[in-house]
């Protein structure tokens, strides 16, 4: 039992560690593109592969720290990381603007957090 509960701290600590890195890749995302002036479409598609990037790493520290079902770890990660950016999105839009949108980011974190899980 402690050993669980120490793999699901340690995936927590890759969840926090998974939100620092994107909220750094963001800020500087909205500089670069700010400084350039690049047009929306750029802008949602970098943010799609900045969400697959960092689930991937996710992925990669849970699938090495936890040796065995690595792909299942990775898709831990990023559901869990997916949990906690529905949340936050269901508390600041109060669910209203919620569409189609939600099961491609599903996908991408799920997907993104399987691969670097196995390839780790």
């Amino acid at each position: 039992m402690n050993e669980m509960k120490y793999k699901w701290i340690f995936m927590a600590r890759c969840l926090l560690l998974s939100y620092i890195i994107t909220l750094i890749l963001l800020a500087v995302l909205a500089f670069v593109m700010l400084q350039f002036q690049a047009p929306k479409t750029v802008m949602s598609a970098l943010i799609i592969i900045l969400y697959a990037a960092v689930n991937m790493f996710s992925g990669i520290l849970a699938g090495r720290h936890m040796k065995e079902k690595r792909f299942l770890w990775g898709v831990a990660a990023g559901g869990m990381y997916f949990g906690v950016l529905l949340l936050v999105s269901l508390i600041t839009q109060g669910g209203s603007n919620i569409g189609t949108d939600i099961i491609t980011t599903f996908i991408l974190c799920a997907g993104g957090g399987m691969l670097g899980g196995m390839i780790s």
